[in-house]
């Protein structure tokens, strides 16, 4: 069989549960078009996912690992293959180590070894290490020309203004629309203010199109958006507000709180938690209406217990998946005031 035919019948089969029991992975369950699971020894349980359909489409979301598939997971999880480069290299390998924990017949013409050792514990641990290593050393962003942003029209969007992002709040954090693909973008910045990536939020007609992708992407795992502009404010207040996405950053700016970030997305990365922990001030964790108590505090295990606190709706005052910005100012502040909580 082809890598295209591995795919089909792990999908057919219904065989992506058993294959990442096989990964040594967590947890693991079928959310709406996906399984998720934790790394092996990882306890983020939205960690790994792979799209339930023939493509077999995954990510390693907690560490940054974009746009790969199922033989790009195994290369990653069994074979320690960072790069795109490496991950292609080890892909007869990926093929073989599949069929054989499948029990499918390989196409014997490939170059590949007939037997695959299993990792021991110290190999794990051993690995772990690098990709940790990895991540603070080398999963450095592309700094993009400034010019890039010359591709956009450079005006703020009036569906966000009606939300409750100003005009000036939205020429502060550079939004633009792109025509093309009928998108609003969000430019994204290393620590340093250099441009590294764009998101585009759809606003067209179409069904089907993901409501958020990148136009320029960005692994945005080793990002906090909103840094470059808010760390003196961080510093002066000695208090840094944590959103899951970046337009929370922006509607928290707004009402007067400059000192915040953003994720981009629910997961705190090992990288985000060290930048964070490096500012040395009170962390407040504020995520979506739809995360419990428990999610909260396992995004918290990275970060210094001294110093963060969570932000959590206790008595039902949002709506169902509302961030803590998304029903006006009166709001926030009595849950920034009232709400906040120490762990």
């Amino acid at each position: 069989m082809d890598l295209k035919q591995i795919k089909q019948r792990i999908y057919e089969e219904e065989r992506i549960e058993e294959l990442l029991n096989h990964l040594g992975c967590n947890n693991i369950k079928l959310v709406n078009d996906r399984y998720e699971s934790s790394r092996p020894n990882g306890d983020n349980r939205r960690s790994v996912q792979v799209k339930n359909n023939p493509s077999l489409s995954a990510s390693v979301r907690s560490q940054g690992v974009e746009g790969i598939d199922i033989f790009g997971l195994v290369a990653y999880i069994v074979f320690n293959c960072i790069s795109d480069e490496e991950r292609n290299k080890y892909l007869p390998k990926c093929s073989n180590w599949i069929c054989s924990k499948l029990g499918y017949s390989c196409d014997k013409s490939d170059p590949i070894e007939e037997q695959v050792d299993e990792p021991d514990e110290y190999e794990l641990w051993r690995r772990e290490q690098k990709r940790k290593a990895a991540i603070r050393n080398g999963m450095k962003n592309h700094v993009l020309p400034s010019t890039v942003l010359s591709e956009y029209v450079q005006y703020p969007w009036k569906g966000w203004i009606e939300e409750g992002i100003s005009y000036e709040t939205q020429i502060l954090f550079g939004i633009g629309f792109d025509i093309k693909s009928s998108r609003v973008t969000i430019p994204l910045h290393n620590r340093t203010g250099e441009l590294v990536g764009v998101k585009g939020r759809y606003i067209g007609t179409e069904e089907n199109e993901p409501k958020y992708l990148f136009l320029y992407k960005c692994n945005k795992s080793v990002e906090l958006f909103n840094y470059h502009r808010s760390i003196e404010h961080i510093k002066k207040r000695k208090e840094c507000i944590v959103f899951e996405s970046e337009k929370s950053c922006m509607k928290s700016t707004f009402y007067g709180f400059p000192n915040c970030v953003a994720i981009g997305g629910d997961s705190i990365s090992q990288f985000q938690a060290e930048m964070l922990n490096e500012m040395g001030v009170r962390i407040i964790l504020t995520f979506d209406k739809d995360k419990p108590l428990e999610f909260a505090l396992g995004q918290a295990r990275n970060l210094d217990p001294n110093m963060v606190s969570i932000m959590l709706d206790t008595d039902d005052i949002l709506n169902e998946k509302y961030s803590s910005v998304d029903q006006g100012i009166e709001v926030f502040y009595k849950l920034y005031n009232q709400y906040t909580f120490t762990i």
